[in-house]
């Protein structure tokens, strides 16, 4: 009752009466959302059951701005395997099927350079991240730590391009700035500071889709 709040972020939900329940509040505040649903672990093992998940579908699904998937989630919600160069495409059909914006997370870290494919609005774009090297073997919370610091930027009130590319430079710095958690185990960890000129925002010359989504006061 004392904070202004301004944006909600959505993690695993593991029961179809709590996801009732946060979507009876996400209709009462009406505020931006974004959902990291959590679906496939990175093992690839399912979380959820599929009654959750038809849930978490029919219920949330049409409530949220923006989905944050991992490749498991949006291979198990597209029902197919997904190679390299399907990831645009992939990215594309659901932001059509669902009517959401989408940002896929392609990859983890390889060759000092990471990629997230966007879908908003009918366009395509990359996030890319130049320099990250890391000594980190536990990445696991990627997803939950990216859509954690895109709901403070939006809560911030910056544009969704500037908030993508903060957040984006916040993982790098959580990644970089990890700590020793076990026997040669080291695990993310928030950075104090984050240089965001490391990432930027590129858009793909492929079109997705011409339907608009639904726009709300963040939205540019």
């Amino acid at each position: 009752s004392k904070i202004d709040i301004k944006a909600v972020k959505i993690g695993f939900l593991p029961s179809v009466e709590m996801i009732k329940t946060v979507a009876l509040y996400i209709k009462k505040y009406n505020l931006p959302v974004i959902y990291n649903p959590e679906i496939i672990s990175s093992s690839g093992e399912l979380l959820l059951p599929i009654e959750v998940i038809k849930g978490m579908k029919n219920i949330l699904f049409p409530l949220v701005e923006w989905l944050v998937l991992k490749v498991q989630d949006a291979e198990y919600l597209l029902g197919k395997k997904l190679s390299a160069n399907e990831l645009v495409d992939a990215s594309m059909e659901l932001s059509k099927k669902y009517r959401k914006s989408i940002l896929l997370k392609t990859q983890e870290l390889a060759n000092d350079k990471s990629c997230d494919i966007i879908c908003r609005k009918g366009r395509v774009y990359r996030v890319e991240s130049m320099n990250i090297k890391t000594n980190l073997v536990l990445t696991d919370g990627l997803e939950s730590t990216l859509s954690s610091a895109m709901t403070a930027g939006i809560s911030l009130g910056v544009s969704w391009k500037q908030m993508l590319c903060e957040s984006q430079a916040f993982v790098n710095g959580s990644l970089k700035e990890n700590v020793l958690i076990g026997n040669k185990l080291n695990a993310m960890y928030p950075p104090a500071r984050w240089d965001s000129r490391q990432v930027r925002l590129v858009s793909e010359a492929k079109e997705a889709f011409n339907d608009s989504l639904v726009k709300n006061k963040f939205s540019i």
